[in-house]
């Protein structure tokens, strides 16, 4: 079986909102529908710096399409998990990037 893990560029909690004690949601990413989709039931981890381990991080468990600046933007519903902290980031940390998926 194929795993997924997601790892995003966050700074600081931006765009983050507690729901409950173990969810909360992340937004505005900018995925079509169909992609953040195939997110659910993986795992993401969200990163201050490429170079830094996660701080924070859980299972997707939903996604929604949302406006914010007047473009359709993705908010995810995560299920936190503080085994997600702690990762290192996957993939070239010499290039700009906000977001790098891994297939296991």
């Amino acid at each position: 079986m194929i795993t997924t893990e997601l790892h995003l560029y966050c700074k600081d909690y931006k765009f983050m909102r507690s729901l409950s004690d173990k969810i909360f949601t992340s937004g505005f990413w900018s995925f079509t529908l169909e992609e953040a989709n195939s997110f659910i039931g993986c795992n993401v981890y969200f990163h201050n710096k490429l170079k830094e381990s996660s701080y924070r991080g859980g299972q997707i468990i939903g996604v929604e399409l949302k406006k914010y600046k007047n473009k359709e933007r993705i908010l995810f519903t995560i299920e936190e998990n503080n085994e997600n902290i702690g990762k290192p980031w996957y993939g070239d940390i010499s290039i700009r990037q906000w977001y790098s998926i891994k297939h296991n």
